[in-house]
């Protein structure tokens, strides 16, 4: 039986010695850490200013189109509007815009990222598809309807223009993928 007590008590000891050695070092008149704080390697710290890519993405996202007039819910079904938004009308990449404060992502369609882009045809297909998009919701009256709110906020809603289904035009076009919600494919 002593000789567990023994045991016990220096595993204690070792355990709270390889404790205070592991503890950070702190400059005893200040507190502080003696060293500098490491970062984690994923989350390193920005160290410039950013490129003229992402000033390039900004400037896209603040600038309007022509303000077409946006209806809600269901005009594209032909039912008269129960609620009509105006305003500025940006494109913020080749599946994403944005009015009235909100960001609204079209449903049915997947397209290239352009920030961040994971590779150079990306970033092509993915300024191709922003043009277009942007084409698309400038040529007239624009419609949604549908409901619900993704992982980043942004509405989800079916988008026409003119009546017809801008997810389909991209789709059609090379620019956009038909997408259901579940895993997204690469475009690398």
């Amino acid at each position: 039986m002593g000789s567990v007590l023994a045991v016990i008590v220096f595993a204690i000891i070792v355990g709270l010695g390889i404790g205070w050695m592991l503890q950070p070092k702190v400059d005893d008149s200040s507190g502080k850490p003696a060293a500098p704080i490491e970062w984690n390697a994923v989350q390193a710290v920005p160290t410039s200013a950013p490129d003229a890519e992402d000033v390039e993405w900004e400037k896209r996202a603040a600038e309007p189109l022509a303000a077409p007039v946006v209806s809600t819910p269901a005009e594209a079904a032909g039912q008269a509007s129960s609620r009509t938004v105006t305003g500025r009308l940006y494109v913020i990449d080749g599946d994403t815009f944005g009015i009235g404060g909100r960001h609204i992502r079209i449903l049915g369609m997947d397209a290239p990222e352009t920030h961040p882009s994971r590779c150079a045809q990306e970033a092509q297909l993915g300024n191709a598809a922003t043009a277009k998009l942007s084409a698309l919701l400038a040529s007239g009256t624009v419609t949604m309807s549908g409901s619900g709110v993704d992982r980043y906020g942004r509405d989800l809603r079916q988008v026409f223009v003119n009546g017809v289904d801008v997810a389909g035009v991209m789709i059609a076009a090379g620019l956009a993928r038909s997408y259901d919600g579940g895993k997204k494919q690469g475009w690398c």
